[in-house]
């Protein structure tokens, strides 16, 4: 599967200029996995967007499994909206050999600033989706959305 191609249909792209969605291609760098390995742990420090080329994981949330995703799924992007300390939501524990594209959140970054206004308009958009940003006036917890963060899973 081409990094391009997948960046292009994810949702979290969508609003990006062609030229910029080529851009974010390039800084992808690629991990492999093996079956066990975790991307990451609940609890650590969230820099990086994984984009799932080839492979299952499951997600697992205080220690219960809450969903499996699988090739040309995507994950971690509050990662990148946010400029303070991000701390992971779920483990995510790869189910057999798994090949991601990996976006840093400082390359992240140095995209959008490729296209200053457009850029900051995305980065607008996606955190008023993820409920992290409020319209002037609005009532605290108004706006819905949980973006990245998979506490809404929660086993009851």
């Amino acid at each position: 599967m081409e990094f391009c191609s997948l960046v292009a249909g994810l949702q979290f792209f969508q609003n990006l200029t062609f030229k910029l969605q080529k851009l974010v291609c390039r800084q992808l760098r690629s991990l492999d996995l093996t079956a066990g390995d975790n991307v990451f742990k609940q609890g650590d420090e969230g820099w990086e967007f994984f984009i799932l080329l080839r492979g299952e994981v499951d997600v697992f949330i205080d220690g219960h499994k809450v969903v499996s995703l699988q090739e040309g799924a995507a994950f971690g992007e509050l990662a990148l909206l946010d400029d303070g300390e991000k701390r992971r939501t779920a483990m995510v524990s790869c189910k057999g050999q798994c090949f991601f594209g990996v976006l840093g959140k400082k390359d992240y970054n140095a995209v959008l600033r490729q296209d200053g206004e457009h850029g900051l308009a995305h980065v607008t958009d996606l955190l008023a989706d993820a409920g992290l940003l409020r319209p002037p006036g609005a009532a605290a917890g108004a706006a819905e959305g949980h973006g990245g963060d998979l506490s809404h899973l929660r086993s009851r």
